[in-house]
């Protein structure tokens, strides 16, 4: 089962559209614009990098029941990355 699946089954919610990569990282769209890979790929850059020691450096692991790996959470809700799988 690739990345894109398991993000499909995982948030399952028709109002919210999904962004995935390759490297397993999820952007969930909460209000999606005509251009995902755009806005997915701006959210992305304007949450990141990762700040050692603030709360950007934040995060926490969800292990999941029904699907091989984890989520892991970032300081943003909606952008997210599945381990252990793929």
């Amino acid at each position: 089962m690739q990345y894109g699946e398991i993000w499909e089954k995982i948030i399952d919610n028709d109002e919210k559209s999904l962004v995935c990569f390759a490297n397993g990282t999820c952007v969930v769209m909460t209000e999606p614009s005509d251009q995902l890979e755009i806005q997915a790929v701006e959210l992305l850059k304007a949450w990141g990098p990762v700040q050692p020691g603030s709360s950007a450096g934040d995060f926490s692991a969800i292990y999941l029941d029904d699907y091989p790996g984890w989520v892991v959470t970032s300081h943003h809700p909606d952008i997210l990355n599945l381990r252990g799988s793929g």
